[in-house]
């Protein structure tokens, strides 16, 4: 009897690893997925982002911005979104230190400017935000000559 205990684990063991083998040169077995590779690092321009790839989403936010009508709340809202749109298209397309902390940079402004929301916003309070956004225009992306300024 000691010997048929010892048999019946080493049986179940051969089985097992017999069962491991044949799976692994299977032809039905499925083939491994894609490995999601990261984005390239794309080449900076005087050590800023190419603002080319991002015209669209950049000039979505700023039609927002650079808007000659009192922004309302849904306009808030889309300024929020289009700033977060701008930071994903960075994630996407580029994986350089630049590319990173403007995307970091877009992604918390994005918050800050949905957080704002309230009953009533202020021209005062656009000019504010337009001020910082210019400020990360400025010290993140190459100067692009369709980029628009407040007629302040």
């Amino acid at each position: 009897m000691a010997t048929r205990r010892r048999s019946v684990p080493a049986i179940a063991l051969w089985a097992a690893a017999w069962l491991a083998l044949s799976a692994c040169g299977s032809k039905d077995a499925p083939a491994p997925g894609p490995v999601d590779t990261p984005p390239p690092a794309i080449a900076s321009v005087d050590g800023h982002l190419d603002p080319t790839p991002y015209r669209a989403e950049i000039q979505a936010a700023e039609a927002l911005l650079y808007a000659t009508d009192a922004p309302s709340n849904d306009d808030w809202k889309n300024l929020s979104r289009a700033l977060l749109e701008l930071h994903n298209a960075i994630v996407f397309h580029d994986s350089s230190a630049a590319a990173r902390e403007t995307s970091r940079r877009l992604f918390f402004f994005s918050a800050e400017v949905d957080a704002e929301s309230s009953p009533k916003h202020l021209e005062e309070e656009r000019a504010s935000v337009r001020d910082r956004w210019e400020k990360i225009r400025t010290e993140q992306f190459a100067q692009a000559d369709w980029f628009r300024t407040a007629t302040r």
